[in-house]
C-alpha cells in the first residue's frame, strides 16, 4: 500500500490472499463486537480517540517518492493496529526496518492493472451473519436462564377444589417418622443409605396378592382418579397422579411409547450390562438417564455425559412433544398435592442454577433435574430403593405401553404392603428413595415402558455447602459453627416430612 501522488495505490503480492483477509477482518469484527466496538470492517474508521500528530520526521515533505506520505501511513497503521493488531494487507511483517518508515513499501504500480482476488460470495457472507446472530442468541438464552424463576408453576385455587379437597386417600398404617424409614436415612439427611442386597426378581401378581399367595398383599384398583398415599399421621407422602384432562392426552401416550420402541435399537449398552444380558440393578431392560448428576465422587455437578449415539437418541425423546407433556404435568403434580415440598426444590435448585446456568435440566418445564427412559419392551423393575435421591423427596413415574393393568405392570410399594393398577399414559409420585418399589411382570405380548423424573438429593448438600463439597465445607467452619450445622442435620429428616401435606382424617380410607 502506498500514496503516490496524493493517491492510495495497492501494491501487487503474489503471497497475499485478499479473501483470508477479508473474512479474518470479518471474525476479527465479530469478536471486536462483543467488546462494544462498532467499527465497520471494511471501513476501518477510528476509535472514537483522536488521531496523535505524527512527529517531524514523518510529516509529508520528508517523504520520498517511492515511501509513502508519513501521515497517512501512521492513520492506517494505528488504524489497523489499533482495531486488528494487523499488519499491511499488502505483505506479510517484515522485519523491522532501520529507517524511521513504519513500513517499507514496493514501487508502485499502475492500479487499472491491478487484478484483485473476489469479494466473499453471498453465502459466506450469509453464513458469517448467522454465526454471528447465533453467539448473540445464545448470550441472550445464557441471561434469560440465569434470570429466570426456576420451574415456577402457579397454583390455582380451582384446582385445588377441583382434584385434592374431594380426593379419598389411600389409608396406610406406617409412620414416616418411625424409627423404620429414619434408620434408611443418611445422618445429614440428604441422601438414603446404599441398599443393593435386595431380590433381584420380577414378580407376578399371583405370588403378591391373594390367600395363596406369600405376601399377601392388599390390592388396590386404581382407574386413575387422584388419589393421595396417606401415613398413619395422614401425612401425604405420595399420590397417585392419574392425567391432566385433556382429550389428547392418550394419543400423545401412545406416541411417547412408539418414540421409545422405534429409539430402543438404537442405544448403546455399556459392556458390562452386555455381559450380564442386559441386567443391572434396577431390572432387565434397556434405560437411558439424562440431566444433572452429584454425588459418588463427583468434584461438583454435572451434566451428565453421553457417547453420540445415546446424545441423539436422548435429545431427540426430549424435543418430542409428548415427553415435555409429560415433564410438565409430573411437575405441576407436586406443586399441587406438595406445595411447601415444591418451594423448597425451587428454592435449593434454584440458587444452584443461577450460580451455575450450564447445569441444565432436560426439561425447563419440570423442577426435577434429571430423567430416566425405560425402554422396555416388557419393563419390570426388581424391587428397589433409589437412594441416591432426596429422602423426603417425590420421583414421578410415568407408564406407557400397551398392556392390561389388571393383569401385569402394577406398582408394587414393598413396605406399604400395597399393590396398585397402573394404567398406561397414568403417573404416581413416590418417595423413591425410602420405599423400595417394583412393578410386577407383563404378559407376553404385551409392551411396557415407562419415564422417570427425580432429583440427586446430593444437589442440594452442594447448595447447602456453599457449593462446595462436604470436607472442603467443613474444614472451614469453627467449632461453635460445626456443631450448628450437625445440630441442622439432626433435624433435616424431620424438617422434610414438615414439608408434606397433612391430609383430613374425613378424606382417607
Amino acid at each position: 500500500m502506498a500514496f503516490v501522488s496524493g493517491a492510495l495505490v495497492m501494491s501487487a503480492n503474489s503471497e497475499f490472499d485478499f479473501t483470508a483477509a477479508v473474512m479474518g477482518g470479518i471474525e476479527r469484527e465479530q469478536l471486536l463486537l462483543g467488546f462494544g466496538f462498532s467499527e465497520d470492517v471494511f471501513g476501518l474508521s477510528l476509535p472514537s480517540s483522536p488521531e496523535p500528530t505524527p512527529p517531524p520526521s514523518l510529516q509529508p515533505g520528508s517523504a520520498t517518492p517511492l515511501e509513502e506520505p508519513a501521515s497517512a501511513r501512521a492513520s492506517a497503521t494505528i488504524q489497523l493496529e489499533e482495531l486488528f493488531s494487523l499488519s499491511p494487507l499488502s505483505s506479510p511483517d517484515p522485519p523491522p526496518p532501520p529507517s524511521p518508515c513504519l513500513h517499507p513499501t514496493t514501487p508502485a504500480k499502475d492500479s487499472s492493472t491491478l487484478q484483485l482476488p473476489p469479494l466473499p460470495s453471498k453465502k459466506q457472507l450469509h453464513l458469517q451473519r448467522i454465526k454471528a446472530l447465533s453467539r448473540t442468541n445464545h448470550a441472550k438464552s445464557r441471561e434469560k436462564a440465569r434470570t429466570a424463576t426456576y420451574a415456577a408453576h402457579k397454583i390455582r385455587s380451582k384446582i385445588e377444589e377441583r382434584y385434592v379437597k374431594p380426593a379419598t386417600a389411600i389409608q396406610t398404617d406406617v409412620a414416616m417418622n418411625g424409627r423404620t424409614f429414619a434408620e434408611r436415612v443418611a445422618s445429614t439427611a440428604f441422601v438414603a443409605i446404599d441398599d443393593r442386597k435386595r431380590s433381584q426378581k420380577v414378580y407376578n401378581l399371583e405370588d403378591l396378592v391373594g390367600d395363596e399367595s406369600k405376601h399377601k398383599f392388599r390390592y388396590v384398583a386404581w382407574d386413575g382418579t387422584p388419589a393421595p398415599l396417606s401415613d398413619s399421621n395422614n401425612l401425604a407422602m405420595g399420590v397417585l397422579a392419574g392425567q391432566p384432562n385433556a382429550q389428547e392426552w392418550q394419543q400423545l401416550m401412545r406416541q411417547a411409547a412408539e418414540e421409545l420402541e422405534k429409539h430402543r435399537g438404537h442405544c448403546f449398552i455399556p459392556k458390562k450390562i452386555r455381559e450380564r444380558g442386559g441386567r443391572h440393578r434396577r431390572g432387565k431392560f434397556i434405560a437411558l438417564q439424562c440431566g444433572i448428576s452429584h454425588g459418588g465422587g463427583q468434584p461438583h455437578p454435572k451434566v451428565m455425559e453421553q457417547v453420540p449415539a445415546n446424545a441423539k437418541v436422548l435429545g431427540e425423546l426430549n424435543r418430542h412433544e409428548a415427553f415435555i407433556r409429560i415433564a410438565g404435568f409430573a411437575s405441576s403434580i407436586m406443586a399441587t398435592w406438595a406445595p411447601d415440598l415444591y418451594s423448597h426444590y425451587c428454592d435449593y435448585l434454584g440458587r444452584l442454577h443461577a450460580h451455575d446456568p450450564k447445569l441444565q435440566r432436560p426439561f425447563p418445564s419440570s423442577v426435577f433435574t434429571a430423567t430416566t427412559y425405560n425402554f422396555g419392551p416388557q419393563t419390570a423393575c426388581f424391587p428397589h430403593y433409589d437412594f441416591n435421591n432426596l429422602p423426603f423427596g417425590w420421583c414421578s413415574i410415568t407408564a406407557l405401553g400397551n398392556f392390561d393393568p389388571r393383569k401385569g405392570g402394577h406398582l408394587v410399594l414393598w413396605d406399604l404392603h400395597l399393590v396398585i393398577e397402573f394404567p398406561p399414559g397414568m403417573t404416581i409420585l413416590i418417595p423413591s428413595a425410602i420405599l423400595a418399589h417394583s412393578n410386577v411382570r407383563i404378559q407376553a405380548g404385551e409392551t411396557r415402558y415407562s419415564v422417570v423424573h427425580y432429583t440427586a438429593g446430593a444437589l442440594f448438600r452442594w447448595v447447602e455447602n456453599g457449593f462446595q463439597k462436604s470436607d472442603v465445607y467443613l474444614q472451614s467452619l469453627t467449632e461453635e459453627q460445626l456443631h450448628e450445622v450437625q445440630a441442622e442435620n439432626a433435624k433435616r429428616w424431620e424438617y422434610g416430612l414438615s414439608l408434606f401435606r397433612k391430609l383430613a382424617p374425613s378424606t382417607t380410607l
